[in-house]
């Protein structure tokens, strides 16, 4: 059984402030998801972390991204707009 499914996750207008901390709680959650990953790996394999770090440096360097834009759009005096789906397929 295959099906695809897509879910709005946020479509509004935010202060950066808002903006910052609604993006920040989902990177954040991502981020300890793959510290977790890595604990695991360490205990219980060989103790290969590429992709986990490789994941967490990219997460890294897009929250950089996205504090230098909001930071901008403050000082700016400007909202910003939110728009993001996910997609979920489920694949037999």
């Amino acid at each position: 059984m295959e099906s695809k499914k897509e879910f709005k996750l946020v479509d509004s207008d935010y202060l950066p402030t808002d903006a910052k901390n609604l993006l920040f709680g989902m990177l954040n959650g991502k981020m300890g998801f793959h510290n977790l990953q890595m604990m695991r790996s360490l205990e219980c394999s060989d103790g290969s972390l590429g992709e986990c770090e490789q994941g967490l440096e990219e997460l890294k360097s897009t929250k950089d991204e996205i504090d230098t834009l909001l930071r901008e759009a403050t000082a700016q005096g400007l909202k910003v707009q939110l728009k993001g789906n996910i997609e979920i397929c489920v694949q037999g």
